[in-house]
């Protein structure tokens, strides 16, 4: 991800409404599968300016890497500084170390996914979790992804792929589905106006304060509706899974 993606994220990231709608689908999601048990060790893959770490929080002890230096600043400027410069692929730490490892918007960034979740799996403790996030389908490309240096998006048979290599799918969903057409919409105009689809834009733009808490509020409800179903569409994708003791 470029370094301007993060300098931006971290000045909008605490109230702009898809980070925090966002992180509200997470938390609720992870509530969810441990039965509001805490006390977790947590590793944050690519915790980028440490916003969602202080969330992750509320469920044990955190710990986070990134591979940019200036990510891990910005970490410490919110008091998060339980942080470690690292590649995902070649993590610090011993075996089975955390119960809970996160890949929140990280594996789309990859060429060797199956790497990154082989890491994923060594530090994951016998019987521990993964939740991985990712951008859902490719007609959805847009400058975002150029942007954030995005090398593909998913479906749920693609991503179902990947992680069950070494893990046990427990639930897979599609997010931010209510806004989908809406974002459909206006990523097809948005490419039709702009045919220079080199021109990186993270797609988060300024907009009215009532716009932002309407949009908030939106997916809020989505991740309270999430606690019962499943969703067949939308723009990100959501799996939480168990570690396969043959991945070992």
């Amino acid at each position: 991800m470029r370094k301007e993606e993060y300098i931006h994220y971290y000045k909008i990231e605490n109230d702009y409404w898809w980070f925090k709608g966002m992180r509200s689908i997470y938390l609720r999601s992870l509530k969810k599968a441990y039965n509001g048990k805490g006390g977790l060790r947590i590793l944050d893959v690519g915790c980028g300016t440490g916003r969602t770490m202080k969330d992750l929080g509320q469920l044990g002890d955190v710990t986070g890497v990134d591979i940019e230096p200036l990510a891990l600043e910005f970490c410490k400027s919110r008091g998060v500084n339980k942080v470690t410069l690292s590649d995902g692929k070649r993590l610090p730490f011993k075996d089975r170390l955390f119960d809970l490892v996160t890949l929140f918007n990280i594996i789309e960034h990859v060429d060797q996914e199956d790497e990154l979740m082989k890491e994923a799996s060594r530090v994951c403790a016998d019987n521990g979790k993964i939740i991985v996030t990712t951008s859902a389908f490719n007609s959805l490309w847009s400058k975002h992804d150029i942007a954030n240096e995005h090398k593909r998006r998913y479906t749920k048979r693609t991503l179902r792929d990947v992680v069950e290599k070494r893990f046990r799918v427990e639930r897979m969903t599609y997010t931010n589905c209510l806004l989908f057409p809406l974002i459909w919409a206006g990523i097809m105009i948005s490419n039709l106006l702009n045919k220079d689809m080199h021109e990186p834009s993270d797609g988060f733009y300024d907009i009215p304060k009532y716009a932002n808490k309407a949009l908030t509020a939106i997916l809020r409800m989505e991740a309270i509706l999430l606690q019962k179903i499943n969703f067949l569409f939308g723009v990100s994708l959501l799996c939480i899974a168990q570690k396969n003791h043959k991945s070992d």
